[in-house]
């Protein structure tokens, strides 16, 4: 798995904001006021590039923030970042935070282009590469896997509510299909962990971990491939489980988490409550921190953190739980 490296770039001669929806993609480009629209396929995405190159002496002097739109982006995304173009997909709510903060309160797919390119001006964000190929196909069957266990979850929720016997065969006969269907999938996840030596090495570390079993792992594995590359406090905000602080003058207001990768930081909740019977070093921590006083969740969060940080530790140093002294040390 190629490491993944964050660079700042050097200040762009042109900042261009690109609204994505499925059938068509609004930019504007800044300091020239340029507006354009294309459709979001190939040869809309071609368009765009042929329109954006003449702005600028080098491709890599034009930068275009998109925000992520659940996947839409991602083709045009990739597109830009072959064309030499810096590219950076940003969390919707940033932009609007940013639009607000403007006065800008009204919404059209051509103010908000414009918006982004503002964004993209006024706010240096990092050009972090977008994920290869083999990493993307391995979250499509991630999220798949979590829609099938979501279906499951709905027809099992139904079949609690009815009684007739040919509706209740129609339930089950679903399940089924969808229990195969996940088996499929899980099957072919760990097929494509085995057949990449750096995922099947961090998987063999992760899963020496008591309460860390194969569905973390691949979450951890697909979702958060800065583990053990970055330190523990970078790696807790990249997750979202490292608190954040809430004082003003003299009033020191209680921590929470905000924000993160929610896929990850799911994993490791339920993986903490798995802990709690099976991970001494972290029933320890949980059952030190109810004590004092620490509510039951947010004991868990803390717990959450505490393997966050230590499987970061174990993977950076390439060591298992068993063979160190890091689950003490960390």
């Amino acid at each position: 798995m190629p490491t993944t490296s964050i660079s700042v770039p050097t200040v762009p001669t042109v900042n261009v904001g690109i609204d994505t929806s499925s059938t068509h993609l609004d930019g504007h480009a800044l300091p020239v006021n340029k507006t354009f629209r294309v459709t979001n396929t190939p040869a809309g995405h071609r368009k765009l590039i042929e329109d954006l190159l003449p702005l600028a002496v080098l491709p890599s002097d034009i930068r275009v923030v998109i925000e992520s739109t659940g996947g839409l982006e991602l083709p045009v995304a990739l597109a830009l970042e072959q064309a030499g173009i810096q590219i950076a997909i940003v969390k919707p709510e940033r932009v609007r935070y940013f639009a607000k903060a403007h006065g800008q309160l009204a919404k059209t797919d051509a103010i908000d282009a414009r918006m982004l390119a503002m964004f993209c001006r006024d706010v240096k964000v990092p050009i972090i590469p977008l994920p290869p190929e083999e990493l993307r196909h391995f979250r499509d069957l991630l999220d798949r896997r979590g829609q099938l266990v979501e279906m499951r979850t709905m027809e099992s929720n139904r079949r609690a509510s009815t009684h007739f016997e040919k509706a209740l065969e129609s339930l089950e006969k679903h399940m089924a299909w969808i229990d195969s269907e996940i088996k499929d999938i899980e099957i072919e996840l760990d097929r494509r962990i085995a057949a990449n030596e750096q995922w099947s090495e961090i998987d063999r570390i992760l899963q020496s971990t008591p309460a860390i079993g194969p569905q973390t792992s691949r979450m951890l594995i697909g979702y958060l491939p800065e583990l053990g590359k970055v330190d523990r406090k970078a790696i807790g905000q990249l997750v979202g489980v490292a608190p954040i602080a809430n004082d003003s003058g003299t009033t020191e207001g209680a921590r929470h988490i905000v924000g993160g990768r929610k896929q990850v930081r799911t994993a490791l909740y339920m993986a903490a409550v798995a802990s709690l019977r099976w991970n001494e070093v972290c029933k320890a921590l949980y059952k030190r921190l109810t004590k004092s006083g620490k509510k039951p969740k947010s004991a868990l969060i803390a717990v959450a953190h505490k393997l966050l940080t230590i499987v970061n530790a174990m993977v950076a140093k390439k060591t298992l739980w068993r063979d160190s002294n890091l689950a003490v040390s960390s």
